[in-house]
């Protein structure tokens, strides 16, 4: 069996047996996005319900475990009045330029003009450091303002 260190940017040793096993570490993940203008294909349909539909970009910065990271989403969503489900591809890029792909299944609350979003997360893939990381987990995020605003998630990562 052989042994590889991966990654040591989240902190902490993180030694990972060959073949996808090995020790789990918990990975806090805090980031904040927006919506990057020009970008977005989404649109709105009728009166009552206001329907929202269509895909999104969102970037913005974070950190996973202690260390500074981009994030980039690509995102599709259907609300009714705020509320439904959306979801996507984030693109975790540390210092280092490796980069982390993780997909997201979420749904959104309306609350006031805001929403809450309660999503998992899982990873598909990475670069660098991050090749052959696997793991999941989940988290929520809160958005203050209207569609677009933006959106402060905390999310606890289980990587391997």
């Amino acid at each position: 069996m052989m042994l590889r260190l991966i990654p040591a940017t989240i902190g902490a040793t993180l030694l990972l047996a060959g073949c996808g096993g090995g020790a789990v570490t918990s990975v806090p993940f805090d980031f904040s996005y927006e919506t990057d203008s020009g970008s977005n294909s989404s649109k709105k349909i009728g009166a009552d319900p206001v329907i929202t539909y269509g895909n999104l970009s969102f970037s913005g910065k974070g950190t996973l475990g202690p260390d500074p990271v981009d994030v980039a989403l690509q995102a599709h969503v259907l609300f009714s009045d705020g509320t439904g489900p959306s979801g996507g591809y984030l693109t975790v890029t540390d210092a280092s330029g490796d980069e982390l792909l993780l997909q997201l299944d979420s749904q959104a609350t309306a609350q006031g003009k805001g929403a809450v979003v309660e999503g998992e997360f899982s990873v598909v893939t990475g670069t660098g450091h991050w090749a052959g990381v696997t793991g999941a987990g989940s988290g929520v995020g809160e958005r203050g303002e209207a569609l677009g605003a933006p959106v402060t998630w905390h999310v606890d990562l289980e990587l391997r």
